[in-house]
């Protein structure tokens, strides 16, 4: 068993903490030297100078810095020249002052400048003509009462003698002859008609009406049974094993500083015996510790050797660097590898895909294949079948095409006799009307000696008529005559009234012939009106227009005359600051710039060792193990106790455990 030992005594935190302040004022120095080389460039360059001096805040010595600038010898010419230009310039500005003020010290003079000028009002402009409403005609005289509208005149001659009373209205009739003898039974009334064939065979029994049809094959097999359709899939890498890959490598901030503070170890020497032999150097040319050409040539050496701490603080980032990008070089290979192993595998299972495929869709196409050749072999027994039925079709249809033929033949025999039968009926229908004829020709010889009578008794008749009708047309002829003298004296009547109908016609004429005058007459006064209200009205325009022709004329002069004066304006103002514009311009001319000196990359700020971090982690890790082994001699003095209580509760196990009884 451990014994109980003592808690690690606490570290020295304020050391620790001054330690840590000391590293950082340490590390801020370096990095001062470090920011502040020389820099030299084809324009001039740039250094700097340090001393010691007392900083007032806190009383302790601390190192001043002070910058320099020194031109090249033909920019620094340039730059005297420039300012001394500036200065000229500046000097000949002044000398503008005394003018800017005499000019500036005059009131500006409005009483010599051109008067402002207005347009005026707009002209009166015409707005009323004369009302020549009240000369207009509006009536014109009707003259109604010089229009003839109806006049008396006489009837005409209504009455004539009709002498009716000598007209002969009777004629004495003739006998005439009514009875004739018809001869009607020697007429042939009936001809003997002769027997037509009606029935024909029409033969039908021979005629092929159905064609055997041929069995044709309508089921075909498909084959599916033998079509692939599944492809086996071939299982595909979807994720990379980068267990066992290098890991990703971190950026070690302290191998960096390793290297940095090696660098800086094995510089300290060189820069501390650089320093003595410069001292001594200096000592023996005979410069004093603290004058000018002593400090600046301390101030290029540690200008050099903070170049130097620089370069070796940028010597170590780029061997971290270097040390990173290895591990990720590494890192980015194994990946590379395990990506092209993945695609290798995926490749090879594309390819047996696709030759599994490939066999699929030959397996398919042999089964095509086959299907087509048993289709056409079937499709080829079809058409067989097809022929033998158009050959039974074409044999049917020629044995029709002999019975249709046998038909026709017997149906012209039928015909033929029938033709015959026809002209024996006709020539008997011929011989009936013959003797009908000799029997009418018979009847119309005895017609016409009764007619030859009756026409006799009819020429007596016509003459007693002939001297009745000479009788009434003399008394047509009296009446005639009065007629025509009755309508003689109407129509002079008609004439007489026509000729006053032509003068009061006449007269009505005359007066609307004037009225229409009248109306003319009103109407070319009322144009005589109206041209004259136009010619007002056009007068009145022509002023109106010349009125506002004259208000623009003045608007222009008036503007005109504002121009002249907002002018005169200007060349005052221009004038007044003439001098003061120019001395502006001496002022603000070509100014003097500095050259730019190239930048270069600073030094960041370096983290110092964590000191009281470490020591505090130090004694963080002491006080561990003293706790840890104080819980394990707790642990043991526990357990012992429990086995004590036990062993005395149990005299028998206690008689064992402790030799009791032996």
């Amino acid at each position: 068993m451990g014994g109980k030992g003592s808690a690690p005594p606490p570290p020295n935190y304020v050391a620790a903490a001054e330690a840590q302040a000391e590293a950082s004022k340490e590390l801020t120095n370096i990095q001062n030297f470090a920011n502040r080389p020389t820099i030299n460039t084809p324009f001039g360059s740039q250094s700097w100078n340090t001393s010691a001096t007392t900083d007032p805040a806190t009383g302790q010595t601390v190192t001043s810095w002070t910058q320099n600038n020194t031109l090249a010898p033909g920019l620094q010419s340039a730059l005297d020249a420039q300012v001394g230009l500036q200065n000229s310039r500046s000097q000949l500005a002044s000398g503008f002052m005394g003018r800017v003020a005499n000019e500036y010290g005059q009131p500006f003079d409005y009483q010599n400048l051109p008067q402002m000028a207005t347009g005026g009002g707009p002209l009166s402009l015409q707005g009323s003509t004369s009302d020549y409403t009240r000369g207009l005609e509006t009536n014109v005289p009707s003259r109604s009462n010089q229009v003839t509208g109806a006049f008396g005149f006489g009837g005409p001659q209504m009455g004539v003698s009709t002498l009716t009373s000598g007209l002969d209205f009777g004629a004495q009739n003739q006998p005439v002859q009514t009875e004739f003898s018809a001869l009607a039974n020697g007429v042939q009334g009936a001809v003997p008609q002769t027997q037509l064939d009606a029935n024909f065979n029409p033969m039908t029994s021979a005629l092929t009406t159905g064609v055997g049809t041929t069995p044709l094959i309508t089921d075909f097999k498909s084959n599916n049974y033998q079509l692939a359709r599944n492809t086996g899939t071939e299982q595909l890498q979807r994720g990379l094993a980068t267990a066992d890959n290098p890991a990703l490598p971190q950026f070690d901030g302290s191998y960096r500083d390793t290297v940095a503070n090696t660098l800086m170890a094995r510089m300290q020497p060189l820069h501390e015996r650089q320093q003595a032999q410069l001292e001594t150097q200096l000592a023996n040319q005979g410069f004093r510790v603290g004058s000018e050409g002593y400090k600046r040539a301390l101030d290029e050496l540690n200008q050099r050797q903070a170049a130097e701490r620089f370069n070796a603080l940028d010597t170590a980032g780029n061997e971290a660097m270097r040390l990173f990008n290895m591990g990720m070089g590494a890192r980015q290979q194994a990946f590379n590898e395990d990506v092209t192993g993945g695609q290798f595998a995926n490749q090879a299972a594309n390819q047996a895909f696709q030759q599994g495929l490939s066999a699929n869709q030959f397996q398919n196409a042999a089964a095509a294949q086959a299907f087509n050749q048993q289709m056409g072999a079937k499709q080829a027994y079809n058409q067989a079948q097809q022929q033998a039925f158009n050959q039974n079709l074409a044999a049917g249809q020629f044995g029709n095409s002999a019975v249709q033929q046998a038909y026709a033949q017997a149906l012209g025999a039928q015909q033929a006799a029938n033709d015959a039968r026809n002209q024996q009926f006709a020539q008997g229908l011929q011989a009936g009307q013959f003797g009908n004829a000799a029997n009418a020709q018979a009847y119309n010889q005895l017609m016409g000696a009764q007619q030859a009578a009756n026409a006799a008794r009819a020429q007596a008749f016509s003459q007693d008529v002939t001297n009745t009708n000479l009788n009434n047309q003399a008394i047509q002829q009296a009446f005639g005559q009065q007629l025509a003298a009755g309508q003689f004296g109407n129509q002079a009547q008609q004439q007489l009234y026509n000729q006053i109908m032509g003068q009061a016609d006449l007269q009505n004429r005359a007066a609307g012939q004037q009225f229409s005058q009248d109306l003319a007459s009103q109407q070319f006064r009322n144009q005589a009106l109206g041209q004259a209200s136009a010619l007002d009205i056009a007068r009145m325009q022509a002023m109106n227009q010349a009125a506002q022709q004259q208000f623009g004329m003045n608007q222009q002069a008036a503007a005109f005359q504002n121009q002249l004066r907002q002018q005169a304006i200007a060349e005052q103002m221009q004038r007044r600051g003439m001098s003061l514009n120019e001395m502006n311009a001496l002022l603000s001319g070509q100014q003097v710039t500095m050259p730019n000196m190239p930048s270069f990359a600073a030094a960041q700020r370096s983290e110092t060792p964590n000191i009281l971090g470490a020591t505090q982690m130090g004694y963080d890790a002491a006080l561990g193990a003293y706790n840890a082994q104080q819980a394990g001699a707790s642990n043991m003095m526990g357990g012992l106790f429990s086995l004590g209580s036990a062993a005395l509760g149990n005299p028998y196990a206690a008689a064992g455990l402790f030799g009791f009884g032996r």
